[in-house]
């Protein structure tokens, strides 16, 4: 998926795309079952295909650690875990706060 939209940026800047989430290895996979989140790799991957950004942050979204407790995480993967910690949080105390759901 990430290949194709990388392709048709360029011949438009208004791409909409349903990504699926398969990706269940590695650094994935290990964010999925600690934290029960989607497994953030195949987005992390669309969303650097489409970034129109400096190519240094695109690097640092695919770097993969390789030591340390890090091991195998990259930090995009990380990334989009905690923003899905902090907005799920986010949501889940609105919720709570006005009696709605969702």
């Amino acid at each position: 998926m990430s290949a194709l939209l990388r392709g048709l940026r360029h011949y438009t800047d208004r791409i909409t795309a349903v990504v699926t989430v398969t990706d269940n290895g590695g650094s994935s996979g290990r964010l999925r079952n600690d934290f029960a989140i989607v497994p953030p790799g195949d987005i992390r991957n669309c969303l650097t295909a489409l970034a129109d950004v400096d190519p240094l942050l695109i690097e640092a979204f695919q770097y993969r650690f390789s030591e340390g407790e890090f091991r195998g995480h990259c930090f995009g993967n990380l990334f989009i875990a905690i923003l899905t910690r902090i907005v799920g949080a986010s949501r889940d105390r609105s919720a709570s706060s006005t009696g709605s759901c969702g």
